[in-house]
């Protein structure tokens, strides 16, 4: 996790962050679809991974600690955007 926070495309929407229990990943770029999702802690730690992915992705943090996690958005190929999701 030593690289930095990508800008996120403003096709890809994260929401509700902050968070206390779902985070939705919606992609609106058909041409660019998500294949991966990943989610890491602080410490590097993959904590979940997400292969079924829809135009719309809905991701559960409730069993997660309180804190704050980078979420890695993959395509066929390459990592498409980072974000930091915080769990309250």
């Amino acid at each position: 996790l030593g690289e930095s926070i990508e800008e996120l495309s403003s096709s890809i929407n994260i929401y509700p962050n902050p968070t206390t229990n779902f985070v939705n990943i919606r992609n609106e770029n058909y041409q660019n679809p998500i294949s991966l999702i990943e989610i890491y802690d602080l410490n590097g730690k993959l904590v979940d991974r997400i292969v079924d992915i829809s135009e719309t992705t809905q991701l559960n943090f409730y069993s997660y600690s309180k804190g704050t996690y980078i979420v890695k958005l993959f395509n066929q190929e390459n990592v498409i955007g980072t974000a930091k999701i915080i769990k309250q």
